[in-house]
């Protein structure tokens, strides 16, 4: 007899066994001592009172809410996403939770509404750091929690989880460039960690790029670090194909695989020339212009 699809009640059984085991797995991450800060938000001041987690379903496309000691998250994500069996998808869960709860406590953009707002007033650029802020502190206090994650492989985690929100044509140019930044960044990030060109244990600030067509033989790539302060890490050159690679990263249409994009940032990475490699020899040590 072929094996039968699960029913609406088993599915139903399956998903609340499966939150009820993250809302546990979070409350056991919790229980532990908290960081002071991360990233200048006092983690143990504004989470330190958080004992328990529950699922419902919250209105008006909030993610999560805080009430008292209790932290609510929305079912619609951590639903499809939660599996107790699976690493990557339990960390993938875990990691939205804590984006979330940052967005809430620290950012001001825990409400849909106030992200609406923002849009409309031109704020796709602050909506990109913003997230990537949120990923960067979140992705810092999972591994302090859980250390058997490393940051590379959050980061990894963070990046590839970015595929369940994929640019269309209804979103502006303005929010398709956020999403494809916002995904060049957490791929930098993870290779440069991969390469060794940060330490996985650094916890200082987030990667992110900035590139563009140079001319018409070749485009640039610069990797910066948003510290504070905002630093250059390294430039390359791309070629004029690569540069135009980089547009098509979580494009509504043909969009440039994972595959592809990997390949491309590495072969960048490992060719990446740092800000003291850019010094004429007649220029005088930075230090002595002190």
């Amino acid at each position: 007899m072929p094996n039968q699809a699960p029913t609406r009640r088993q599915r139903t059984t399956v998903r609340n066994k499966n939150l009820s085991s993250l809302c546990t797995e979070l409350t056991q991450l919790f229980d532990q001592p908290l960081p002071a800060t991360i990233y200048g938000v006092r983690i143990r001041k504004l989470l330190g009172a958080v004992r328990t987690f529950g699922c419902a379903n919250l209105r008006c496309e909030d993610k999560v809410r805080i009430d008292g000691s209790h932290v609510v998250l929305d079912l619609e994500y951590v639903s499809r996403t939660y599996d107790p069996s699976d690493e990557r998808r339990r960390a993938d869960a875990i990691l939205f939770v804590l984006h979330e709860l940052v967005h809430l406590i620290a950012q001001g953009i825990g409400a849909k509404q106030t992200v609406r707002k923002l849009r409309r007033a031109g704020g796709e650029t602050s909506l990109l750091h913003a997230d990537l802020c949120a990923d960067h502190i979140a992705t810092a206090l999972l591994h302090r929690l859980a250390p058997q994650w490393s940051l590379a492989f959050l980061r990894d985690v963070q990046s590839m989880s970015l595929t369940s929100f994929p640019s269309t044509d209804r979103h502006t140019a303005a929010a398709r460039r956020r999403k494809r930044m916002r995904m060049l960044a957490l791929r930098a990030d993870f290779w440069a960690r991969r390469l060794g060109l940060i330490s996985d244990r650094a916890a200082d600030g987030y990667i992110y790029l900035e590139h563009g067509q140079g001319s018409r033989r070749f485009g640039d790539l610069s990797v910066l670090l948003q510290g504070p302060p905002v630093a250059v890490l390294g430039t390359a050159r791309l070629g004029t194909k690569e540069a135009a690679a980089l547009e098509r990263v979580t494009a509504p249409s043909k969009p440039l695989p994972l595959s592809g994009l990997d390949d491309l940032l590495v072969h960048a990475l490992r060719r990446l020339s740092t800000p003291d490699q850019h010094l004429r020899p007649a220029d005088p040590p930075r230090a002595a212009l002190r």
